[in-house]
């Protein structure tokens, strides 16, 4: 055998490997889009069964607020199984502190849940102020 007889072999052998690697580069990116999704969303759900709550709460809307509250028991377990570990520690110090959101410090501790979420996205480093995030998240700074 000569070794232009291996060459066609060799270029098989390439191919294969080649796309073998494509394959497992695409599974493995596919895998991180998907979990990071996953994370994304409950973040996002979390914010907005919260704020969903503030709003049933004020309107003295019971059925609501249980829904609502539902929604939260929901996004809180998929944050501690998805979220980084401190999205969830924060989130674990809000609830074990204050649980409501009815006071300048639980409004401040709130947001820097939301604030170490936002860190975790695409042009998360742009960091808000605390006066900005309560007008975006509560209708009004504080004074």
């Amino acid at each position: 055998m000569q070794i232009n007889d291996f060459a066609p072999l060799s270029g098989a052998i390439g191919a294969l490997l080649g796309a073998g690697a494509t394959y497992l580069l695409t599974l493995r990116t596919e895998s991180k889009k998907n979990y990071s999704r996953l994370r994304s969303d409950a973040y996002i759900d979390f914010i907005k069964s919260t704020s969903g709550l503030a709003i049933a709460q004020k309107l003295q809307n019971a059925e609501k607020a249980f829904e609502y509250s539902e929604q939260i028991t929901d996004a809180k377990v998929r944050i501690a199984i998805y979220g980084s570990r401190a999205v969830a520690e924060a989130l674990a110090e809000f609830f074990r502190d204050h649980s409501v959101i009815n006071s300048q410090k639980a409004i401040a501790s709130f947001i820097r849940v939301v604030n170490l979420m936002r860190a975790e996205t695409p042009g998360g480093k742009e960091r808000l102020s605390q006066s900005e995030f309560e007008l975006l998240l509560f209708g009004k700074a504080k004074e």
